[in-house]
C-alpha cells in the first residue's frame, strides 16, 4: 500500500496527495464525490451577502457563513459538507437544513440519515441514539469549519492548488 494515491477521471489525473489530505481537501466536486462513504454532500445554492458575513441560500437550506473564503465566492456556488459534519437541529427555530427524511440506516456505532432538502439530498451521519423515522421532518446544521468551496461551472475547489500540467494525460 503506497503513501500517496492518485485519483483519475476518463483519463485525466484530477489529484495526487495523501488519502487523508485528498480526504480532507477534495480538489474538485468529482473528488469530492469520489472519496469517501458515504460521499459529501454538495449543495447548490447562491452566497448572499449579508451583516457580520454572508449565508449560503437555496430551497430549504439557509446556513450562516462567517467566513467565506477568498473573501467573496461567485454566486451559485457548490458548498461540500462531509456527513460527520452536520449535527441534529435541536431548536425549535428554522433550521439551517431541513427536509423530510428519506432513508435511514444504521450502521452499529453510526447512523446515516438522508434528507431531501427541496430536492437536494443530504445525508448526515448522527449518533446511533437519535430516534428519527422516514417521512419525518428532521433539521440539520452543519459544523460552520466544516465547509468546501466549490466553482458552480468548473467544479474546481475555489482554493485549491492547480494540478502540474506534466501530470495530466489527455
Amino acid at each position: 500500500m503506497g503513501t500517496r494515491i492518485a485519483v483519475m477521471k476518463d483519463g485525466v489525473l484530477q489529484q495526487v496527495d495523501t488519502p487523508q489530505h485528498i480526504y480532507d481537501r477534495p480538489a474538485n466536486t468529482f473528488v469530492a464525490s469520489f472519496i469517501g462513504s458515504p460521499a459529501m454532500n454538495l449543495l447548490r445554492g447562491d452566497l448572499v451577502p449579508g451583516p457580520g458575513g454572508a449565508r449560503f441560500a437555496a430551497a430549504a437550506i439557509d446556513i450562516p457563513v462567517a467566513r467565506p473564503p477568498l473573501g467573496s465566492l461567485p454566486a451559485p456556488a457548490v458548498l461540500g459538507i462531509r456527513p460527520e459534519a452536520f449535527h441534529r437541529w435541536p431548536q425549535a427555530a428554522p433550521a439551517p437544513i431541513a427536509g423530510p427524511v428519506v432513508l435511514v440506516e444504521p450502521h452499529g456505532p453510526d447512523l446515516y440519515v438522508t434528507v431531501d432538502a427541496a430536492g437536494q439530498q443530504v445525508t448526515a451521519r448522527l449518533d446511533p441514539a437519535v430516534d428519527v423515522r422516514p417521512g419525518e421532518v428532521l433539521g440539520l446544521v452543519p459544523a460552520g469549519d466544516a465547509f468546501h468551496w466549490f466553482d458552480a461551472e468548473t467544479g474546481r475547489r475555489l482554493d485549491a492548488e492547480p494540478v502540474p500540467a506534466e501530470l495530466i494525460r489527455a
